[in-house]
C-alpha cells in the first residue's frame, strides 16, 4: 500500500493507475464523511431532503476532484497538487494536503447546497460578497470553513472562533450596515476573546439571516433591527408569493372542478407551512406529510395517484415566485 506522500508524487509524476485514483477516491470520501459529520451535522435541514443524505453530499463535494475539466487535462486532485503553494516532502505534509483540499470542496458544496435550499441565505451571501470583494476585506478558506478576515490579515495564525460561538455574540453586534458589522464582531473578538480575528463567513449570513427574520430578535434588546445594505421584508415577500399561488389554486383547480374546497383548503394550509419553513431555509416534511396534516384520513396510494402532482406542481411555483421576489428586492 501507498503512502499519502508516495500517492501525491504519482500525481506529481503523471504516473497513476485505475487503483492509485480508487484508494485516493476512497480516502478523500472518508475524509468528506467525518468533514460533515464533524462541522456541518447542526445544518439538518440541509439532510432533511433525501437526496441530500451525508454519503450523497460527499460524494458530490469530491467529485470534481477526480475529473478533467477539458480532454487532456489532468484531474482536479492532480492540479491541486501542480498549482500547491507549500513543500510536500513527508508524510505530515501530503496528510495536510488532501485533508485541505477535502475541506475546501465540503465547504464549497455545502454554501451550494444552502444557496439552493435557502434563497434568503444566497441572497445575503451575495450583497456580502460583493461587499467584501469590493472594500478591505479579505475571504480566505481555512479548516474546510471559508473565513472573513481584514485586509491586513492576510492569513489565519491562531485559533479561530467557532460557528456556535457567532451564534452567541452579542445581537447589537450585528445591527447597521455590512462596514458597521465587521468592524463592531473583529473589535469584540479581538478585544473580548482570545480568538484570531476571522469570522466564519455561513455562520454571520445566518446570524443576519435569523435578526433579518426576527427569528431570535427579542424587543428586550430595546435596539432598532438590522439595516443591512439589502433590506427586504421576507414575511410580504413570502404573504405576495402565497397570494400568487392561492391564485393559482382557486383558477386552475377549484374552478375546473379537479379538486373541492376542502381539498382547496388543504392545499392553502399546506404551502403555507411550507412557506413558513422555507423562510428559514428549510421544507422539514414529504409533501404528504404536508398535506396530511390537513386531511387526516389521506392514504399514501391516494396521495400519490390523486394530489401529489398538483401539491409538487405548487410547491415548486411558491419557491420559485419567493426566489423572483427576492431577486427584485
Amino acid at each position: 500500500m501507498y503512502t499519502k506522500l508516495e500517492y501525491i508524487e504519482s500525481l506529481r509524476q503523471n504516473n497513476t493507475s485505475h487503483w492509485i485514483i480508487t484508494a485516493l477516491y476512497n480516502m478523500c470520501y472518508k475524509i468528506a464523511m467525518a468533514t460533515l459529520a464533524q462541522k456541518y451535522f447542526r445544518q439538518s435541514y440541509i439532510f432533511s431532503n433525501s437526496n441530500n443524505s451525508f454519503e450523497s453530499i460527499a460524494s458530490d463535494a469530491i467529485a470534481p476532484l477526480f475529473i478533467s475539466s477539458k480532454p487532456n487535462e489532468p484531474i482536479g486532485i492532480q492540479r491541486s497538487v501542480l498549482q500547491w503553494d507549500s513543500p510536500i516532502t513527508n508524510e505530515a505534509q501530503a496528510d495536510f494536503f488532501i485533508h485541505k483540499i477535502v475541506w475546501n470542496r465540503v465547504a464549497q458544496h455545502i454554501t451550494k447546497l444552502l444557496k439552493e435550499t435557502d434563497p434568503i441565505f444566497k441572497k445575503i451571501h451575495s450583497s456580502l460578497k460583493r461587499f467584501i470583494d469590493k472594500n478591505d476585506y479579505n475571504r480566505i478558506p481555512y479548516l474546510g470553513i471559508m473565513f472573513i478576515t481584514e485586509s491586513h490579515n492576510k492569513k489565519i495564525l491562531n485559533r479561530i472562533i467557532s460557528n456556535e460561538e457567532i451564534e452567541n455574540l452579542p445581537c447589537n453586534l450585528f445591527f447597521g450596515k455590512y462596514d458597521d458589522v465587521l468592524k463592531n464582531i473583529f473589535n469584540y473578538i479581538e478585544n473580548e476573546t482570545n480568538f484570531f480575528p476571522a469570522i466564519p463567513l455561513n455562520a454571520l449570513i445566518r446570524k443576519l439571516k435569523s435578526l433579518n427574520g426576527n427569528e431570535h430578535f427579542t424587543p428586550l434588546l430595546n435596539i432598532s433591527a438590522p439595516s443591512f445594505e439589502e433590506v427586504f421584508d421576507i414575511d410580504c415577500i413570502i404573504e405576495e408569493s402565497l397570494t400568487q399561488v392561492y391564485d393559482t389554486i382557486e383558477k386552475s383547480y377549484s374552478k375546473s372542478s379537479k379538486i373541492d374546497e376542502n381539498i382547496s383548503k388543504a392545499y392553502k394550509s399546506a404551502l403555507r407551512d411550507m412557506a413558513e419553513d422555507m423562510k428559514y431555509g428549510k421544507t422539514s416534511k414529504s409533501l404528504f406529510e404536508y398535506l396530511r396534516f390537513y386531511l387526516s384520513n389521506l392514504t399514501s396510494h391516494e396521495f400519490y395517484s390523486t394530489y401529489h402532482s398538483h401539491l409538487n406542481h405548487l410547491k415548486m411555483q411558491l419557491k420559485k415566485t419567493v426566489i423572483d421576489k427576492i431577486k427584485l428586492n
